[in-house]
């Protein structure tokens, strides 16, 4: 680290934007994620940036409309649009997206293992105090957040940002050759 290479230098891992915004157009907290990136990422450094976001077409009937997992699990969340997260990150400063890939229908298989485990535990949860509307509810939210990532309702992208004009592709080469 040096005054060249920004606080954390080359490369940002594993920074989630968050997955329950508040509904204006352009949320003020992606933007300050990105504002920290900028602040944070060297000259030449990468972001990797992994988020939930809403498919488009739905985006705007979503955000005027809550659904279960809006009123139940999430109250008041609304997640971002791609459009939206992207647009939060032009607005914050210079990173572009480099390459970006859409993990959703890897991500739900994970949710189906997890309502799995889940439901292999009842006895645990409902020992932890946990009742029956609970049970429920988390039942119900992992299937149909899994049946979403399946249809392409939800995406889990991940996306490699970097300052414009950078030499990223390079840098994430030689980074996945150590």
């Amino acid at each position: 680290v040096g005054p060249d290479k920004g606080l954390l230098g080359d490369v940002l891992d594993q920074i989630r934007v968050a997955d329950h915004p508040s509904d204006q157009p352009l949320d003020p907290a992606l933007v300050f994620q990105h504002q920290q990136l900028e602040r944070l990422l060297g000259p030449r450094g990468v972001a990797l940036v992994q988020t939930i976001t809403m498919n488009e077409r739905r985006f705007e009937a979503y955000r005027r409309r809550p659904d279960f997992i809006q009123k139940h699990v999430f109250p008041g969340g609304v997640l971002a649009s791609l459009h939206h997260a992207t647009g939060a990150m032009m607005e914050a400063g210079t990173l572009v997206v480099h390459h970006l890939e859409d993990i959703g229908i890897h991500y739900a298989r994970t949710l189906a293992l997890w309502r799995g485990a889940f439901l292999s535990r009842l006895d645990e949860v409902r020992a932890l105090g946990f009742d029956e509307r609970f049970v429920r509810t988390w039942t119900y939210y992992l299937a149909v957040c899994e049946a979403a990532f399946r249809t392409g309702h939800l995406h889990d992208f991940q996306l490699q940002l970097a300052r414009e004009g950078s030499r990223s592709a390079k840098l994430t080469e030689q980074l996945l050759e150590r």
